[in-house]
């Protein structure tokens, strides 16, 4: 499987045909969600809001797009339509099965993490006001059927474990109270739960093994100091 993105004005080092120039991504993460309550015994009048979408996050090599997204999130302007494609191999090349076409997509955050025995990679976190989601179906011989679309207009907001981890990272009065919520499993009066704050801890660290941080460092202690957590 592979994943590239096209964002106009931003190319990318794929050289896959059909793909020239867009931005290879390791990693795509993206979802939506809604309020909704219940009350007993009224299940046939439920009580919901409208759906918002959280912002999209992917992991990319370091390229020559670096430049150009991180100058996007010091101040650029939005983007009326940005592409990620994921697709499959076949005898003919890359064949795209899933597509996301998000629209007026502004950079709203860039975070690379740079290791010398590892190589580097760069977080980029997009927000968006619609998006557009489609899968390609194949028969049983192989041969793409018509897709299966579905629109919406959901806005967007940052996802709560990013949220978490910039509040971490910026070394906030908020963000020490995460990391206490996070390390002792309470609340503390942070409204968004422990939960969420031992996942966007845990991201980070999580991000980390997976290059091969794991490998490189003899305890735990030693990989949580590399993801500056333990300022705190």
């Amino acid at each position: 499987m592979a994943i590239y993105m096209l964002m106009p004005r931003i190319p990318g080092s794929t050289t896959a045909k059909g793909y020239e120039q867009w931005i290879p991504l390791f990693s795509l993460s993206c979802g939506a969600g809604r309020k909704i309550e219940t009350t007993p015994g009224r299940v046939n009048n439920r009580i919901h809001s409208d759906a918002l979408g959280v912002e999209i996050e992917v992991i990319k090599p370091m390229d020559q797009s670096s430049p150009l997204l991180f100058n996007e999130v010091c101040g650029g302007p939005a983007i009326p339509e940005v592409n990620i494609d994921l697709c499959h191999s076949s005898t003919d090349g890359f064949v795209m099965y899933m597509q996301y076409v998000l629209s007026n997509v502004m950079v709203s955050g860039y975070h690379a993490h740079i290791n010398e025995t590892h190589g580097s990679y760069e977080l980029i976190t997009l927000n968006y006001t619609d998006v557009e989601m489609s899968l390609i179906p194949q028969n049983v011989s192989g041969q793409p059927e018509s897709p299966i679309r579905a629109c919406a207009q959901v806005g967007c907001r940052a996802n709560p474990a990013t949220y978490i981890r910039r509040k971490i990272l910026a070394k906030t009065s908020e963000g020490f109270d995460l990391f206490v919520a996070t390390v002792y499993g309470e609340t503390a009066g942070v409204h968004h739960g422990s939960r969420a704050a031992w996942k966007a801890v845990g991201s980070v660290i999580m991000n980390r093994i997976h290059k091969g941080i794991w490998h490189h460092y003899l305890t735990s202690d030693q990989i949580i100091k590399h993801t500056g957590f333990d300022a705190f």
